[in-house]
C-alpha cells in the first residue's frame, strides 16, 4: 500500500510504501547507555525475532501476505478492533492499510456468523413449536376434542365426547379406564384448597381415593410443568399418597419430566380432571 503527500499545485508528488511491519519493529528499539538502537526486554527480543523470521520468508516467496494476514498476524494473532498494532501513518483507516479486501473479508464473516445465528433461531423456534404442539394435543385428546393434527387435515370428526356412550368408561394415559370428565360439575374454588384425589381402581371405571392434596384455583394462563391447564381439569398438589397407589398412573403423565406415576408427583404439582377430585 501506498500514501502521497503534496504540498502545492506544481508540487511534486511523492509516494511512500506503508510497512506497518517495519513501524512495529522499530517501536520497539530504545537507546542504551551508548546511544545505540536496541531492544532490551528478552521476551521482546524474542517475538521481534519471530515476526522478522517470517519476513524474512516474505522476501524468498516463502511467505505471501493477504490483506491484514502479515507477518505481525502469523506472530501476534489475528487483529483485536481498538487495539492499534503498527498500523502507522495519519487518518489512515483499515480499509487504506490493508486494502478493499480485509473490508471484503470482514464483511463475509459477519455474513456467515448472521446466517448461523439465523438458522439457530429458527430450528429453536421449530423444536418449540413441535413441543408445544404435542403438549396441546394431549390436552385436546383428555377433553375428547379433535387433535391439532385433524384440524390441520380439515377433518371435523366431532366431539368425541359427544359420540361416546355415556356407559362406556375412557381411558387415561397408561391404559386406565375411566368415566367422562365433565361429571359431575366442577367446583367453583376461589383459593387453595384441600381436596381428594381419585383415580379409576379398575376397568369398569370405579374411582378410589388415592392421595390427599390441594387443588388451586383457576386462574387466566395457569400452567403446570409448563402445560396450560384446561378448564375442566385442576392444577393440584400430591401431598400424601395412600398406601398400595404409589405406581398408579397420573390423568396426565409428563414422561419428559420424569413425572408418569404418583410416586413421581408427590410433593409436586400434576394436572387432574375436576371430576376425579373431591372436596
Amino acid at each position: 500500500m501506498t500514501s502521497s503527500s503534496g504540498a502545492t499545485s506544481g508540487s511534486t508528488l511523492t509516494t511512500k510504501n506503508i510497512d506497518r511491519v517495519a513501524d512495529w519493529y522499530c517501536s520497539l528499539h530504545t537507546r542504551d547507555a551508548s546511544g545505540r538502537r536496541t531492544i532490551s526486554d528478552p521476551g521482546t527480543k524474542k517475538i521481534a525475532e519471530a515476526v522478522l523470521g517470517w519476513r524474512n520468508k516474505e522476501s524468498t516467496g516463502e511467505f505471501v501476505p493477504q490483506a491484514n494476514k502479515d507477518a505481525l498476524y502469523m506472530v501476534l494473532g489475528k487483529d483485536h478492533d481498538g487495539r492499534v498494532k503498527g498500523k502507522g501513518g495519519v487518518r489512515l483507516g483499515l480499509r487504506k492499510v490493508y486494502g478493499a479486501e480485509y473490508s471484503a473479508t470482514r464483511s463475509s464473516s459477519v455474513s456467515n456468523a448472521s446466517q448461523d445465528m439465523e438458522s439457530k433461531m429458527k430450528s429453536a423456534i421449530e423444536e418449540l413449536e413441535k413441543r408445544m404442539k404435542n403438549q396441546f394435543s394431549a390436552i385436546l385428546e383428555h377433553m375428547g376434542l379433535p387433535s391439532l393434527d385433524e384440524l390441520e387435515l380439515n377433518v371435523t370428526p366431532g366431539d368425541k365426547l359427544s359420540q361416546q356412550d355415556p356407559e362406556t368408561p375412557r381411558e387415561v394415559l397408561g391404559s386406565i379406564p375411566k368415566p367422562l370428565l365433565l361429571d359431575p360439575p366442577v367446583p367453583d374454588i376461589e383459593e387453595e384448597t384441600p381436596c381428594n384425589l381419585l383415580l379409576p381402581k379398575s376397568a369398569d371405571g370405579e374411582l378410589v381415593v388415592v392421595a390427599y392434596g390441594r387443588a388451586q384455583p383457576p386462574r387466566e394462563g395457569q400452567t403446570s410443568h409448563l402445560l396450560p391447564v384446561a378448564g375442566s381439569y385442576f392444577s393440584v398438589s400430591v401431598d400424601t399418597i395412600i398406601c398400595g397407589f404409589e405406581d398408579f398412573s397420573l390423568p396426565v403423565p409428563r414422561p419428559e419430566w420424569s413425572v408418569t406415576v404418583l410416586n413421581d408427583a408427590q410433593g409436586s404439582f400434576v394436572i387432574w380432571p375436576c371430576a376425579w377430585v373431591r372436596f
